[in-house]
C-alpha cells in the first residue's frame, strides 16, 4: 500500500477523537473505505465517489451513500459516543435521501389489469394427457397442469 501513512499525516478524517483505545481501529476503518486496488488512499468520501460521478447524480449519491453507510460503521464499532458521530449520520441520512430522489421509479399504470398483446384459447375436445397417458377431454379445468404451462409459455413466445 503506497499510502499507507494517509490517516497519520492527515488525522483523523472525521475528527472524532474520543475513541480512546479505538481510535487506530477507526482510522484504519475509514482508511481502509478510502483506499482502491491501484494503491491510493482519497482524502475523503466525496472525493472517492468523484469519478462515479461522471455517471449522473443517482450513481453520485448511491456512491456516498453506500460509503457513508461504512462510515456509520466504522463509527458504531469503534467510536459511538464522539461527537462528530451525529454530522456523519445527518450526512450519511442526506446522501441516502438524494440518492433516493434519483432513483428511478416505476409507473402503477404498468402493472394495470388491462390485457396486452395476443390471446390463446385454451384447447377443448378430447387428447391424451403426455404425462400420465390418461384420455383428457374438457376444457381449462381438465387439463393437466403440464398443458397448461406450455400453453402459457407457447403463448408468450407469440
Amino acid at each position: 500500500m503506497s499510502n499507507s501513512s494517509a490517516v497519520n499525516e492527515t488525522g483523523n478524517y472525521f475528527g472524532a477523537n474520543t475513541c480512546g483505545a479505538t481510535t487506530a481501529i477507526f482510522n484504519r476503518c475509514i482508511q481502509d473505505l478510502l483506499f482502491v486496488p491501484s494503491g491510493m488512499v482519497y482524502a475523503s468520501v466525496e472525493d472517492f465517489c468523484k469519478p462515479v460521478s461522471l455517471q449522473g447524480d443517482l450513481a453520485r449519491y448511491n456512491c456516498l451513500c453506500s460509503k457513508f453507510k461504512v462510515v456509520m460503521l466504522c463509527y458504531e464499532t469503534n467510536c459511538p459516543n464522539d461527537a462528530s458521530y451525529s454530522t456523519a449520520y445527518k450526512t450519511e441520512a442526506n446522501y441516502c435521501e438524494a440518492a433516493s430522489q434519483y432513483a428511478p421509479t416505476v409507473s402503477p399504470t404498468l402493472w394495470s389489469n388491462a390485457q396486452v398483446g395476443p390471446t390463446l384459447s385454451l384447447p377443448t375436445g378430447e387428447w391424451k394427457d403426455e404425462v400420465y397417458g390418461k384420455p383428457v377431454k374438457g376444457a381449462a379445468a381438465e387439463v393437466g397442469f403440464g398443458v397448461v404451462v406450455g400453453l402459457i409459455a407457447a403463448a408468450a413466445a407469440i
